[in-house]
């Protein structure tokens, strides 16, 4: 009875590289590698723009933060691959979205480990460990994903840093168009997700 392996749902989803693509208008796309490597121009619908990529893994989880401090946060498997040749899933109903809210950034994660920085319009920032955010039930949506306090301006993912080069630099320019650089070393790392 010991030697018996317990095998989850999981165990039967394929694991496979996949690119991930965000658009400025709300449409999602999961292309794997080969699929990629044959596709031509991503193709968008008019005046919307790629707001970002991610390279990943099927088995991934993958996190959508909003203007609404919402997180929502879907399986990776559980979106099907597309090709370059089309607009994609349009993430308000694929996230049942509320109305007028809008996806700002993206992430897809194994383990959890890194951290979320977020920097306001006020001038303050935060870092958030990216495990603020897990689960260990299937809840779609988070609420308090970060501080209501000032608009966020800027969301971040920062891979846990294992040496001391491996913290990530922030170019910070002012309405008044002064500029300086911080290292996300310097920014303390908060308990509370709406820090």
């Amino acid at each position: 009875e010991d030697d018996v392996a317990t095998l989850s749902k999981e165990d039967f989803i394929e694991d496979y590289a996949v690119r991930f693509f965000l658009t400025e208008h709300g449409y999602f796309k999961k292309i794997s590698h080969a699929s990629l490597r044959m596709a031509g121009e991503q193709k968008l619908k008019e005046a919307d723009t790629m707001l970002m990529e991610q390279d990943g893994m099927n088995r991934m989880d993958l996190l959508f933060f909003s203007n609404q401090q919402n997180v929502y946060k879907m399986k990776a498997s559980d979106v099907a691959d597309t090709k370059a040749s089309v607009l994609g899933d349009y993430l308000p109903n694929l996230l049942n979205m509320e109305a007028e809210e809008e996806i700002i950034y993206m992430t897809a994660t194994a383990d959890y480990a890194g951290q979320m920085v977020f920097f306001f319009e006020n001038g303050k920032a935060a870092k958030v460990p990216l495990n603020a955010y897990e689960t260990k039930t299937n809840r779609k949506k988070l609420t308090n994903a970060y501080s209501a306090d000032s608009k966020a301006v800027g969301i971040f993912f920062v891979p846990e840093a294992k040496t001391r080069s491996d913290h990530k630099d922030f170019l910070i320019v002012s309405d008044g168009g002064k500029a300086m650089i911080v290292s996300s070393n310097l920014l303390t790392k908060k308990v509370t997700r709406t820090s």
